[in-house]
């Protein structure tokens, strides 16, 4: 697995324009209250599993564009739910989770870039 910079993308998502890019569906969520779904995890059964379930479910799938809606702490959670479930689970059978960070990371840059604002380069902790 590779060192993602989850500080770097918590900066990115705390400055996140107000304007989602216009691909999948709206998905608006606060992440700070993420909690693995029984749903998730009876399809399938196992914790690591149950979060990339559950993140296809509430920002899309990578090949059809990911949805980040909203800005603010509950979106900025969303880098530390990244982080915790990554190093929770660093073995090779988990190597789908550490996907997430750099897609959800390339879809917020997109919205800068559609939004016409420069992407913050100075990283908070």
């Amino acid at each position: 697995m590779t060192d993602f910079d989850f500080s770097y993308l918590k900066t990115v998502l705390l400055g996140l324009p107000d304007s989602p890019i216009a691909t999948g569906s709206v998905s608006s969520y606060d992440f700070r209250h993420y909690v693995p779904s029984s749903d998730g995890l009876d399809k399938t059964e196992s914790t690591n599993g149950t979060v990339n379930y559950n993140l296809e479910k509430i920002l899309g799938y990578e090949r059809d564009g990911l949805v980040l809606n909203g800005n603010g702490p509950g979106m900025v959670a969303l880098a530390d739910l990244l982080n915790s479930y990554t190093t929770q689970f660093r073995i090779p059978n988990d190597a789908v989770l550490a996907l997430w960070g750099p897609a959800v990371l390339a879809t917020a840059q997109a919205i800068y870039t559609s939004a016409g604002k420069p992407v913050s380069t100075i990283r908070i902790g």
